[in-house]
């Protein structure tokens, strides 16, 4: 982009300023022609030395400077980046192109938490579980805006009353969790689920019949029951952390969301933190 503003502003003046030098020093027919041919001449003259002459010499002999050195170069960048002291993981909380002593550097590392606007833009991680989706990554890894596609995880199902009672205490245990944010709220479906199965069948506003998804007391339920139900209040749009598959219309998978204790940040040591804490929780659990 900057290459193409550059193109539109620069190019055109520099057409014009050749075409006014060409005007000067090549039209004998206006009067004092051959002053202004020698005016440019010498004007022109340094330019013309350094391009024809001294560029020229530089580059022809002095050649096997130019490939020492260049190739010192490339052998140097070499070294930094694969080996001492190479490609290294993040280890600030914000993304930095400058060392932090730097005048760019010291509003992100030094005064930034000062400011109370930006501590209400700091944001922590938020964990989401999903079930339904196999763990695989087939995106074009050399190409960065290649994320590939979703891959369902075909043996997923989820109705029976085992799983419903699993789901609903597994909810109740993240809130006991060391990484889970008390002061926020979490929404799990299969809570909102039952409180929606033990509400009256007839809406008192609409009067519409809600039945057999309706005046449940008993929990869990019967796997026909979840199924037509869920499906019901899905398309009602209740839970948007469902995802059905369009073609057999049956759940295909589960996201459930939760809010952390874990800061937002570009380290990788927080990052790493999070993913080892909740994801050994998870396997244990």
């Amino acid at each position: 982009m900057m290459n193409f503003v550059l193109t539109l502003t620069l190019l055109p003046a520099v057409l014009v300023m050749q075409h006014k030098f060409t005007l000067c020093c090549c039209s004998p027919s206006i009067t004092g022609a051959e002053t202004r041919n020698n005016f440019c001449s010498t004007l022109l003259r340094p330019f013309k030395v350094l391009y024809e002459d001294v560029i020229p010499w530089l580059v022809l002999k002095l050649r096997f400077m130019w490939i020492i050195l260049f190739v010192s170069l490339m052998a140097g960048s070499a070294i930094v980046i694969f080996y001492q002291p190479g490609l290294q993981l993040s280890t600030q909380s914000d993304f930095q192109f400058f060392i932090s002593s730097h005048f760019f550097e010291q509003f992100d590392f030094v005064y930034k938490k000062r400011f109370l606007y930006t501590q209400q833009q700091d944001s922590d991680f938020v964990g989401c579980l999903v079930w339904g989706v196999q763990a695989v990554d087939n995106g074009d890894p050399w190409n960065p805006d290649d994320v590939g596609t979703l891959v369902l995880d075909e043996t997923f199902k989820f109705s029976s009353p085992e799983e419903q009672s699993w789901l609903l205490h597994l909810c109740s245990e993240i809130r006991n969790q060391s990484f889970f944010k008390s002061e926020m709220q979490m929404t799990c479906f299969i809570e909102d689920f039952v409180d929606l199965m033990q509400l009256g069948c007839v809406n008192a506003l609409t009067g519409e019949d809600a039945n057999p998804c309706c005046n449940q007391t008993s929990f869990p339920y019967d796997s026909s029951l979840f199924e037509t139900c869920i499906k019901l209040f899905s398309i009602k749009g209740y839970f948007p952390n469902l995802y059905f598959n369009k073609e057999f219309s049956k759940l295909a998978a589960i996201q459930e969301c939760f809010p952390t204790v874990f800061p937002s940040s570009f380290k990788y040591a927080t990052n790493d933190e999070l993913w080892r804490t909740i994801n050994d929780w998870v396997e244990d659990s």
